[in-house]
C-alpha cells in the first residue's frame, strides 16, 4: 500500500535516476532568485522562430492544457518542466502568467502554458516537438 512517505521516496528516487532538473525548471532555490532569468522571448529553435527562455531553451505547448490551466503535473512536470514566471518580467498582451495547482507561477503564450523539455540539452534543440502527438514547439 502506498503512503505519502513512500510516494515521496519514489519521487525522490525518480529524480535521482533522471538527474538534475532541466534548464527552465525552478526549484525552491531558483524561484527565490527569479527575475530576468525567468524571461521568455522570441528566439531560434532548429533554425525557425520559436519561443525560448532566458537560457535560449526551446519552449513547448501541451495540447491537453485547456483554458489556460496547466495539466502537466507530477512526473509529467519532471520531463516537461514548467516555464517559471516567479518574479519575472511583466506580462504583456501575448505573454501572461497562469497559476499551477501548487500555486507556482508559469508563463503562458496566448493563454497556453509553456514548458521546457528535459531531453533538450542545448539552446535551439527541439527534441520534444511532436512527442506523443501532443507536445509542440511554441511559435510566435
Amino acid at each position: 500500500m502506498s503512503t505519502p512517505v513512500s510516494l515521496a521516496l519514489a519521487a525522490a528516487s525518480m529524480l535521482a535516476v533522471v538527474g538534475p532538473l532541466a534548464p527552465g525548471f525552478a526549484g525552491p532555490a531558483e524561484a527565490a532568485m527569479a527575475g530576468a532569468a525567468n524571461a521568455v522571448h522570441v528566439g531560434k529553435a532548429a533554425g525557425h522562430s520559436a519561443l525560448v527562455n532566458a537560457r535560449g531553451m526551446t519552449l513547448y505547448t501541451f495540447d491537453e492544457d485547456k483554458g489556460g490551466i496547466p495539466t502537466c503535473t507530477w512526473f509529467c512536470a519532471i520531463a516537461w518542466p514548467p516555464a517559471n514566471a516567479a518574479g519575472a518580467m511583466a506580462p504583456t498582451r501575448a505573454f501572461s502568467v497562469v497559476k499551477r495547482s501548487g500555486g507556482a507561477s508559469q508563463w503562458a503564450y496566448r493563454g497556453r502554458p509553456l514548458y521546457t523539455y528535459i531531453k533538450d540539452h542545448a539552446p535551439g534543440e527541439t527534441n520534444g516537438d511532436g512527442a506523443d502527438g501532443t507536445w509542440h514547439v511554441a511559435r510566435p
